[in-house]
């Protein structure tokens, strides 16, 4: 296997390159992908750039390789993933289309996670920007390119910034609900009447030093 060879060769951007283009054409296969071992994922941290005219951009987009990244529990191979295989180049599988938004929604919802989804939407932006160029621009490295795979590509692009500005927004909410939860919390700690408590203490010229910490009960302490 190539990726298995690759291991031996120092990195360089084209190793990385072929490596990714043939991990994810692998991946693609059913009876191949469970052979994977789990190390070679790692390779697409690398994030090599992959050229116009890849395989891995669209067999890489199939529901059951979205899913096997997904449950390697691992966000930042997830996104990494999505940064590779997302392309102006390329449209994505309709059933891995949704299981990225699926993914996305589940792994990348948590407010900690904004730096994640920043980076795919930056992303995308510039994918879409790429596609609104039009055909011409894209018929350099794609020939046979047409309106209406340019349109299907905005629709799927488009569909993923939505998921992410809507998780980006839900998130944002619940950092600000936390402070409100955590102040009807402390609200809920001081006594309303605050004259309910009292603290007396009383100081003679020298020791000894008497407290009285609650109304009726007094302590001496010689």
């Amino acid at each position: 296997m190539l990726v298995a060879a690759a291991s031996a060769i120092p990195y360089t951007e084209e190793v990385g390159m072929s490596v990714v283009d043939t991990l994810l054409q692998i991946a693609s296969n059913d009876s191949l992908r469970s052979s994977i071992p789990l190390d070679v994922w790692s390779w697409l941290n690398e994030r090599p750039s992959l050229p116009a005219a890849c395989w891995g951009h669209y067999l890489g987009s199939r529901q059951n390789v979205v899913r096997t990244i997904r449950h390697l529990e691992d966000v930042e191979t997830l996104k990494s993933f999505l940064l590779l295989v997302w392309s102006e180049w390329d449209g994505l599988y309709s059933e891995g289309l949704q299981e990225m938004s699926f993914s996305i929604q589940l792994e990348l919802g948590k407010p900690g996670m904004w730096r994640h989804r920043e980076d795919l939407l930056r992303h995308l932006d510039h994918i879409l920007g790429q596609l609104d160029l039009g055909m011409e621009h894209l018929r350099q490295h794609d020939p046979d390119v047409s309106e209406g795979d340019i349109q299907r590509r905005k629709d799927q692009y488009g569909t993923l910034r939505e998921v992410l500005l809507e998780v980006e927004m839900e998130a944002t909410e619940m950092l600000t609900r936390k402070p409100l939860r955590l102040a009807a919390l402390f609200h809920l700690l001081i006594p309303m009447d605050r004259h309910e408590v009292t603290l007396d203490i009383y100081v003679c010229n020298s020791s000894p030093m008497s407290i009285a910490a609650y109304p009726g009960y007094s302590q001496f302490i010689p």
